[in-house]
């Protein structure tokens, strides 16, 4: 990629999709001055065959292509990170070197740990060094839960249970959903927060899942849901077809929106957690975070 230090750039290849985020760095602050999603579905079938299909391949790459040109067009550093769908397909070295070799693109498949972290420093960066959080990531293949203080990352949770992975495992079924993620839940410590947060934990929650149900839960009246209307809100959708989602959510979404409500419940109930309130910070943004870092730390070094 080209070198220009004032940009740095983030693409994030997910369950459900790819995406993009460029920003431009000035002084401590950063401009977003790109971001684009593709719905993609790199996790399509990854967790029933445990591969990645070949025409699930072909159009990541395109997608990373396309991603790959609009970095180039920019210019500066990019980092471009894989999470749970490619770590659990077998073929991951070989849709990795075909990444590199089409797109001239390094594409890191990082553990749920390294995941954990970036999406922490991505939602809490600049909080004050005192402050503490809960942060829940529910995402299509794996759910992170981190426990922060200031910027730093005090506890890490990964769990390999998502939306798309508990629906391929499981199916429609409320109850089986609702056994299924408890169990995967169980060895989460359920004095996590006791210590840490106090009584009436609010979290902050950074997906695109979690941004859904709470718009679904609070007629879209607020940026939070306490665990009380989200347990109602997974009721409501355990009642309807599968088909009559797609009148809340978008179609993609629609089809795994209960297990990963069921996910987002689950943890609430295991963490003693009042309410999770939406964010759209995230992984990218850790990412774009640590890059600004090193450039600014770099441009330091070349003027002394």
């Amino acid at each position: 990629m080209g070198r220009r230090r004032d940009h740095v750039a983030a693409i994030d290849v997910g369950t459900n999709a790819a995406r993009l985020k460029i920003a431009r760095v000035r002084g401590e602050h950063m401009d977003v001055v790109h971001a684009e999603r593709a719905a993609v579905r790199p996790g399509e079938g990854v967790f029933e065959r445990g591969v990645m299909a070949e025409w699930v391949v072909d159009r990541l790459v395109a997608t990373l292509h396309d991603f790959g040109d609009v970095c180039r067009f920019h210019g500066g550093a990019l980092r471009a990170v894989a999470t749970s769908a490619l770590r659990s397909a077998g073929n991951r070295d070989d849709v990795v070197a075909r990444v590199q070799r089409d797109c001239g693109i390094e594409l890191q498949v990082i553990d749920g740990d390294e995941e954990a972290r970036l999406t922490a420093l991505g939602v809490l960066s600049g909080a004050e060094a005192d402050e503490r959080a809960l942060c829940i990531d529910v995402g299509g293949g794996s759910t992170e839960i981190m426990l922060g203080e200031g910027e730093a990352a005090a506890a890490l949770h990964s769990i390999e249970v998502g939306g798309v992975r508990l629906a391929e495992r499981v199916g429609d079924d409320l109850s089986a959903l609702r056994a299924a993620a408890r169990a995967e839940l169980f060895a989460l410590p359920a004095t996590l927060c006791d210590e840490w947060m106090g009584p009436d934990v609010t979290a902050i929650g950074c997906s695109g899942s979690v941004r859904a149900l709470v718009a679904f839960a609070t007629g879209d009246a607020r940026r939070y849901v306490t665990r009380r209307e989200l347990s109602s809100a997974v009721e409501e959708l355990g009642r309807m077809a599968a088909v009559d989602r797609a009148q809340f959510f978008e179609p993609r979404r629609a089809a795994v929106i209960l297990p990963a409500a069921v996910i987002l419940e689950q943890v609430m109930e295991r963490l003693d957690v009042w309410a999770v309130r939406a964010t759209r910070r995230g992984l990218r943004d850790g990412i774009l975070v640590e890059l600004g870092r090193k450039e600014r730390g770099a441009r330091v070094q070349a003027a002394s």
